[in-house]
């Protein structure tokens, strides 16, 4: 804005001007600048006249008013300062020689920036019809005759400032309250784009869901079937003995594939409800991964898959749970055997630093698709859902890696190799100086597992599961193993037969009707020692987390094995546990 006249009508508070003055004869306060009037500010108030006597006699008349009176002795000045100050009044004489009152008024309205202001003018010819018209058609608002009548012009100029204060106020309450709609309107629209990005989130999500819901149908029917297929086919009367061996093998095959999925399925409960621990401690992940591509190596064969394992001699070692980190592994190496060709190839190696230990998984499959990769450590994401896919799988697999190497205080990252088609993972994990307390070492049982046969004789088991099934089959492995088997199908049942039976061992299932596990470990502990009140317990149960098994042990088990159950495990477990058993 260029800079504003002083009162005297001259830019920037020069000397004062002859035509310009205040009322009294003191110095006229510096002019009200444009877009700077406060609701009860003093207004600009323009006096027009080529006669300094009148303008003196208008300061005069309007001093009481307390407004800002500035002088303009010609309608050239008067646009002047119009130009450059905003002006709620202009009193203009209409006799003036060059410009008249009437042309000046035409001219100021022709300026849209004018229109604003109000135009008083003052004549003694103003008093016909004719005359008021040419005025009023001219812009003007108002008129004064002269003689004035200093009240009436006094009056009439209050109440014209008045109504441009009112109107300023009433445009500074429209302006703030456009900008509080632009910005509401603004805040509005971000809402509604993050409610569309949400829905839209939302539907993706929910067709995600059901997609996984269906592939969860498929992949647990698809095992169930091959299981109801070759039991049916052992019904069979005069069954040779080469079918009956792929029978057990491929039921026994779909059985831990079951057991994965279930498993699978759990894990991820766990980790969105924040469930899943780690059981930390010192490990060697050498022995990890031997053991986990160890487990996965008659499936690679199956499909003509080579492993292969660059691990050195040394531990490698660190702080984790061991069997968390061997799922790790396992579903990245079985990730890759599952892409990898027939006849193809799939390579770990452990690798890393002084500070963190890098296990790099690799295959030679056709790689992940780079509209995919971003998303390839979701859950309920899998490359292609549709039912033409290639590869089965629930797409959780991934998903879990993830969790459990954060949970470790590590990443994971995917890439499509470089050098060939085919797929790199990497695990990056923080090593930790470990020193290895004696008794974390394991225990060997090669001995009983040499011989299973014989590994439980002279022991004395009782077996408590609401389930006949389950309960007869853990009866049936035990006594395989040489133990005695003792069956219950509820807790009540069960705490009758210990002081009868006298069990080296209890296997007991937890969610029973009437009476859980838990419930029934606590009752036994409440018993003298001779009566069962010292009777080892084993938790059986489809609760498998680690804090179920938190609170398993602290409910007075001493073991707790999850269903389905390795059968290796269960034997451990119940030698372990009746080890006492000569003394009893």
């Amino acid at each position: 804005m260029s800079p504003l006249p002083a009162a005297n009508g001259r830019a920037g508070g020069a000397a004062p001007n002859p035509h310009s003055g205040a009322a009294g004869g003191e110095a006229a306060p510096e002019v009200m600048p444009e877009e700077a009037v406060p609701d009860k500010a003093p207004v600009n108030i323009l006096l027009v006249d080529d006669q300094p006597a009148k303008l003196l006699s208008y300061e005069s008349i309007l001093a009481g008013l307390g407004e800002r009176l500035v002088r303009a002795a010609s309608g050239l000045e008067a646009l002047q300062i119009l130009l450059k100050v905003e002006v709620a009044v202009v009193l203009i004489d209409v006799c003036m020689p060059e410009i008249d009152g009437f042309e000046l008024t035409s001219m100021i309205r022709e300026h849209p920036r004018l229109s604003k202001t109000s135009i008083i003018l003052v004549s003694g010819v103003m008093v016909e019809d004719d005359a008021r018209l040419k005025g009023y058609d001219s812009g003007a608002v108002d008129y004064v005759s002269v003689p004035i009548i200093p009240e009436i012009l006094r009056a009439k100029v209050a109440v014209f400032a008045e109504l441009f204060r009112k109107n300023h106020a009433l445009e500074n309450l429209n302006r703030e309250l456009e900008q509080r709609v632009e910005a509401r309107t603004a805040q509005i629209e971000k809402l509604l784009v993050r409610a569309e990005d949400a829905r839209r989130e939302a539907e993706a999500a929910n067709r995600l869901k059901d997609e996984f819901l269906a592939t969860i149908s498929h992949e647990l029917r698809t095992p169930l079937h091959a299981i109801s297929g070759w039991i049916e086919i052992l019904k069979v009367p005069g069954v040779d003995a080469a079918t009956r061996a792929k029978a057990v093998e491929t039921i026994e095959r779909n059985a831990r594939l079951q057991g994965r999925l279930v498993g699978e399925i759990l894990d991820v409960s766990r980790i969105i409800t924040g469930r899943l621990r780690l059981e930390l401690a010192p490990l060697d992940l050498n022995t990890v991964v031997e053991a986990a591509i160890d487990t996965l190596r008659p499936t690679a064969a199956a499909k003509d898959v080579a492993l292969h394992a660059a691990l050195g001699t040394a531990p490698v070692t660190l702080t984790g749970d061991a069997q968390r980190l061997q799922q790790v592994v396992w579903n990245l190496v079985s990730n890759g055997v599952k892409f990898a060709q027939q006849g193809g190839n799939v390579w770990v190696a452990l690798g890393g630093d002084e500070t963190a230990v890098e296990l790099t998984v690799l295959d030679d499959g056709p790689g992940i698709a780079p509209e995919f990769l971003p998303y390839i450590f979701e859950r309920f994401r899998q490359g292609d859902s549709s039912s033409t896919r290639p590869h089965q799988g629930l797409g959780l697999g991934l998903a879990i890696v993830r969790h459990l190497v954060e949970m470790h205080g590590g990443r994971v990252d995917a890439a499509n190799r470089s050098d060939r088609p085919g797929a790199r993972f990497v695990v990056r994990l923080p090593r930790a100086d470990v020193e290895w307390p004696a008794a974390l070492q394991p225990a060997t049982t090669q001995d009983a597992r040499e011989k299973p046969e014989s590994a439980l004789s002279g022991v004395r088991v009782l077996v408590v599961d609401d389930e006949a099934d389950g309960r007869e089959a853990v009866a049936a492995l035990l006594e395989k193993w040489g133990a005695a088997a003792h069956v219950a199908s509820s807790a009540s049942e069960a705490y009758a037969l210990v002081p009868r039976a006298l069990p080296h061992v209890l296997i007991a299932d937890i969610e029973m009707p009437g009476e859980d596990g838990y419930t029934l470990v606590r009752r036994l502990r409440a018993l003298p020692a001779a009566e069962g009140g010292a009777l080892p317990a084993v938790a059986l149960t489809a609760y498998a987390g680690p804090d179920d098994r938190a609170r398993a042990l602290a409910a007075g088990f001493q073991a707790h094995l999850a269903k389905p159950v390795e059968p290796l495990a269960l034997l451990d477990a119940v030698r372990a546990l009746a080890a006492p058993a000569g003394e009893r």
